[in-house]
């Protein structure tokens, strides 16, 4: 019997204390604060976490002051038809080469499916597949709406590259942090919204495929 494609991926990373964080960025923490088990009325938890913890979205004011925080980005950034290309192939970075075989069109979310689905989430793993600046001039001149991978950085611990900025300057939103392992390639619908932070340069983030 052929197996069928399920209709809806959620492809979101669990927030936990258990989920890997990039270095020197603030760990996810939870505490129940109030205990229906001893006579509060309710039960009640506080959490903090980093603005970039997860799944998450950056802003372009994550590396350039004075522009657009995540509670000033257009709404209509966050959803719409998603490429998810097979990249398990590249070893260590994306470049315009890999994605010049791709059928890429404008106000496309295109997501990056690599080996970084393989190193897990749970302890931080330098040896990430990122992109180089040709794939992001490249995005860039295909009028790409976004562009998600599958580990907690666009760019690679260590590389002094501007996919960053050539990508968040010129309105292309980044997702980080997206659990692609279990995703087929192809087609989707896709939305990701943030948490609406006032001022934030960036936000955690529920993402599906549909």
């Amino acid at each position: 019997m052929k197996t069928l494609k399920k209709s809806m991926y959620d492809i979101t990373l669990p927030l936990s204390e258990k989920l890997l964080t990039y270095p020197r960025n603030p760990n996810f923490r939870i505490k129940r604060i109030s205990f229906l088990s001893k006579g509060d009325s309710s039960n009640l938890s506080e959490f903090t976490c980093g603005t970039h913890s997860g799944t998450h979205i950056d802003a372009p004011f994550h590396i350039k002051d004075g522009a657009e925080t995540i509670d000033k980005i257009p709404n209509e950034s966050f959803f719409g038809r998603a490429r998810v290309f097979d990249l398990t192939r590249v070893k260590k970075e994306i470049n315009k080469k890999d994605l010049e075989n791709f059928e890429i069109n404008e106000n496309e979310i295109i997501l990056c499916k690599t080996r970084n689905g393989d190193l897990g989430y749970e302890k931080f793993n330098p040896d990430f597949v990122g992109l180089d600046n040709s794939a992001a001039e490249f995005l860039l001149s295909k009028k790409v709406k976004a562009i998600g991978v599958d580990y907690m950085s666009i760019k690679r611990k260590g590389e002094k590259n501007k996919v960053h900025n050539i990508l968040l300057e010129n309105g292309i939103i980044i997702y980080e942090g997206l659990f692609l392992k279990e995703v087929p390639v192809g087609s989707y619908n896709f939305v990701g919204l943030p948490m609406k932070i006032i001022g934030a340069d960036g936000a955690p983030a529920r993402a599906f495929l549909m």
